[in-house]
């Protein structure tokens, strides 16, 4: 695992029964599969594309060479004794009868697909997804306005830059001559957030569970930022009652304290 880097925004994940995922939260890693009972509906929906569902446990990787993993942003893969890396993934580390190994087709959480499709309908979408094999090339956007739908489009050219990142948001530079659709392998929760030159701006589903957004031709600086109204309502409340409380209890203290005395009587 010294052999993963840290400073780049790339997850981890490890074939068959290797290196559970929960173990990932040890060492830092963002690991693809999960480890929980329930998830976001969308998401689950992609598993076929990816791994094998295993209820109330973990999203079990048998394939690395899927698709759709290498857009999942997964770079790293922990293969068992006696798999053999695919052809063409370097081997970074190995001991224990265990191989890291690396996904030269990974793709950045972040990028812009030289062809898209609008496709508002769910089962479309995701039927179009099963027949896509490189997702550097393709994908799906729900709606754009004024696109037409059903058809591949040429997207713009535009370079796309991470500049800081986190689980919960993202920093780009974005910088092309045409309006270019950029997507992410951000999961749609919910209370995403996003800002293009300090305005906000509007998000679309990419791959049927995941963030994309246009920007238009130019230089552009982007954040997008998980913040839903929830937790700013409930920061806002605690907040304010923690205010309350020491208010309050500056109060009673006053009310409390022994009047001044000096040598001549009461002040």
């Amino acid at each position: 695992l010294d052999g993963i880097p840290r400073d780049r925004p790339y997850r981890t994940t490890a074939a068959g029964y290797t290196f559970i995922p929960n173990i990932s939260a040890l060492y830092e890693l963002e690991d693809v599969r999960g480890y929980e009972a329930m998830t976001f509906r969308r998401l689950f929906d992609t598993y076929p594309l990816w791994c094998v569902h295993q209820p109330v446990w973990f999203n079990r990787v048998d394939d690395p060479t899927k698709p759709f993993l290498s857009f999942l942003n997964v770079r790293y893969f922990l293969l068992p004794e006696g798999m053999a890396p695919p052809p063409g993934w370097p081997t970074i580390a190995g001991d224990l009868g265990i191989r890291l190994v690396e996904n030269p087709n990974a793709l950045a959480r972040a990028f812009a697909p030289a062809m898209f499709r609008v496709e508002p309908n769910d089962g479309v979408a995701l039927e179009t997804l099963h027949q896509i094999d490189d997702y550097a090339r393709l994908g799906i956007v729900d709606g754009i306005p004024g696109q037409p739908t059903g058809v591949w489009i040429p997207n713009g050219d535009a370079s796309v830059t991470i500049r800081s990142y986190s689980p919960d948001g993202i920093t780009l530079d974005v910088s092309g001559g045409k309006p270019t659709l950029v997507a992410t392998s951000f999961t749609a929760w919910p209370g995403w957030r996003l800002e293009v030159d300090d305005k906000r701006a509007q998000l679309s589903r990419y791959n049927h569970a995941f963030l994309s957004f246009v920007v238009p031709a130019g230089r552009h600086h982007v954040e997008l930022e998980y913040l839903p109204g929830s937790f700013v309502v409930g920061a806002w409340t605690s907040g304010l009652t923690v205010f309350s409380l020491a208010v309050a209890g500056l109060v009673r203290l006053r009310r409390r304290a022994p009047p001044l005395v000096s040598r001549d009587g009461p002040a």
